[in-house]
């Protein structure tokens, strides 16, 4: 894992190593710049594979290609076998090494060999051709804006700030008021989008041009498998790719909560390389016990005698990473998770250097409740036994996210995509500011978005709902997993998203993946080989957090409050700040915590972040975290 900063079209060496300092917290190992007439190329390294080699900008043996790249290539042995066959002399084990050759020797048609997460930039100094490109899950993040004739791209908006003219995007805030997350390639900042994941852009000095090298497809005829036959192909497909995610010259541990998911990743990784040698990490909350997760975390553990490391989060934690947060995330993302997940890396950064994840394994197959419902959506096409079984199917703990998805379509139509609404377009006056609404002007439907990114697709239900959480839901998951663990210089890796499992599970009908009414249903028979059976009867949890109880004493209320309801966010007009007052007043006089409660914490969280956001990149210059409450 690195950091990459850079500008096509300007000579700039000095402007870009003093910004690697921005981002020196993705690589704090080593740094470099190349620069020429035409481009400058800079990194920032955190040494994984082959330390001793693989600095970057790294250049080939002929000086034609230069390479700033951030990511693994799992499957480089593989590609360096096949580059020796061609003649090629490699001089390392680095998969840094590998990449430059391979781009040599196939160019844009090799990207679709690559198995792994990256983002990289690759200058073509014969040809004065520039190179960017994005793995087809979007692990790994690239920003990019055309400015003044250059264009500056990076792993990070705010190193590339000096270039770009500090300015919000009214449409992107509008996406996030609506869905709690920006689902187009834009980003708060104007001007500035994300590649593509599966994607590249080519610049010379004549202009750009872009591209897919993967693009998502399904057969004709879903695939069903039985599953007993599916969970032995995905046991087989999922130890492989454990396996490749263990390479590394540096200790690997594990997240662990009492999912699944990260129960399996952390079981078949101890297993590969030595459970003694194998650190597990766990994030806890003591409110309830609904919020702590360590049982099922420490029996896995304890299964397979790995280190348990745990850290409770407090509301003091809480607060005093927020700022600290904001900033590394570059703009608000997803849900409320990314600070207690800031707070689990940085335990983990204590104890190892690389860190396996479980995500994927929901948006690949069938995890969340949303997939039950739109089942029991086709079952009432299909017939009354149909239904039975279907309905037959959901669990007391599954019914309210259910009934989400099958009812409020009645009054909101846009829930109907199998997409979180945080806020209706008959509640948007009351969440967006006069200035925004202003802004965007009239006709414009946030809610609208999702239509219009699969228009023409000719996707099935079952294959929209899937092509949304893949290309909408995961990336910003992999963003925030990527942006707070490199705050703390550690490298995540998500087994669960390979290449040969992505097509695996697109492959797969939804009634094959709800086998049996499961959730999950074919990696969750394939654990039953090796998790305890106490882990199959927990809740589906997610990392909960408990705003809602948090956000009504202390110092975590006075910020919130500051942030949703002061006169200075009411003056921005970005958000309805009065309407935010009424949203807080009405948490700080409940005294339950239920499923509402969440949900209206849940949103004064996203306001909150949305204001913190201006507060560092706009009113500040985004090179340091905000103080968060103004004096």
């Amino acid at each position: 894992m690195c950091g990459v900063i850079g500008v096509a079209g300007e000579n700039c060496p000095d402007k870009v190593r003093a910004v690697i300092q921005r981002i020196a917290h993705r690589g704090p190992d080593d740094s470099g710049v190349y620069a020429d007439a035409a481009v400058t190329l800079g990194h920032c390294r955190l040494a994984i594979i082959d330390p001793a080699h693989g600095r970057q900008p790294f250049q080939t043996a002929n000086g034609r290609f230069v390479l700033s790249y951030n990511g693994e290539i799992y499957n480089y042995r593989e590609l360096a076998r096949r580059l020796r066959d061609r003649g090629v002399v490699l001089q390392s084990r680095s998969d840094t090494e590998t990449l430059a050759y391979w781009f040599q020797e196939f160019g844009l048609d090799g990207l679709a060999d690559l198995d792994g997460m990256f983002a990289f930039a690759i200058w073509d100094t014969h040809e004065q051709r520039l190179v960017l490109a994005r793995d087809r899950f979007g692990m790994k993040p690239m920003y990019l804006a055309h400015t003044a004739g250059k264009l500056v791209f990076g792993s990070e908006i705010k190193a590339m700030l000096p270039w770009l003219e500090r300015r919000h995007n009214p449409r992107a805030i509008a996406q996030f008021l609506t869905f709690q997350n920006v689902l187009t390639q834009e980003t708060f900042f104007a001007g500035v989008e994300k590649l593509e994941p599966g994607s590249w852009v080519e610049w010379t000095p004549r202009g750009t041009r872009t591209g897919k090298f993967w693009s998502l497809e399904f057969p004709e005829t879903p695939a069903e498998a039985g599953l007993a036959q599916a969970a032995e192909e995905f046991t087989s497909l999922f130890d492989a790719s454990v396996k490749r995610h263990l390479i590394s010259d540096v200790q690997v541990g594990s997240y662990l909560s009492g999912g699944i998911d990260s129960a399996s990743v952390a079981t078949r990784g101890a297993g590969l390389l030595g459970a003694p040698s194998f650190p597990t990490f766990t994030g806890a909350f003591t409110d309830r016990p609904y919020y702590d997760e360590r049982d099922g975390a420490r029996a896995v553990a304890d299964r397979i005698g790995a280190e348990f490391n745990d850290v409770e989060i407090t509301p003091d934690l809480f607060e005093n990473a927020l700022a600290r947060v904001a900033w590394h995330l570059d703009e608000p993302t997803l849900g409320t998770g990314a600070v207690p997940q800031y707070i689990v890396s940085g335990l983990a950064a204590q104890h190892a250097k690389v860190v396996l994840t479980g995500h994927g394994g929901d948006e690949l197959f069938a995890g969340y409740q949303v997939n039950k419902a739109f089942r029991i959506k086709d079952a009432l096409r299909s017939g009354p036994l149909d239904l039975i079984r279907a309905l037959g199917s959901v669990r007391r703990d599954e019914l309210t996210r259910i009934l989400y998805y099958l009812l409020f379509p009645l009054v909101q139509p846009e829930v109907g995509n199998g997409i979180f609404i945080m806020t209706s377009r008959r509640g948007w006056p009351r969440t967006a500011g006069a200035g925004l609404i202003e802004e965007l002007g009239p006709g414009f439907a946030p809610a609208e978005t999702v239509s219009d990114l699969f228009a023409g697709k000719g996707y099935t239900p079952a294959q929209m709902l899937f092509a949304l959480y893949l290309r909408t839901y995961l990336p910003t998951l992999f963003i925030q997993e990527d942006k707070v663990g490199m705050a703390h210089s550690i490298e995540a890796r998500m087994p669960i998203c390979s290449n040969d499992l992505l097509s695996f599970a697109t492959d797969l009908g939804l009634d094959s993946k709800l086998a049996g009414g499961a959730l999950k249903a074919i990696p969750r028979a394939a654990a039953r080989q090796w998790l305890p059976e106490m882990i199959f009867d927990l809740p589906k949890r997610g990392f909960p957090t408990p705003l809602a109880r948090w956000f009504r004493a202390g110092h975590l209320k006075d910020m919130v409050h500051d942030l949703v309801a002061s006169s200075q966010t009411e003056e921005r007009g970005i958000i309805n700040a009065p309407a935010a007052r009424k949203l807080f007043e009405a948490n700080a006089k409940s005294s339950s915590d239920t499923l509402a409660d969440y949900a209206r914490a849940n949103k004064l969280y996203s306001l909150a972040m949305v204001e913190l956001w201006f507060r560092t990149f706009i009113d500040g210059d985004g090179s340091e975290y905000s103080k968060a409450r103004q004096a």
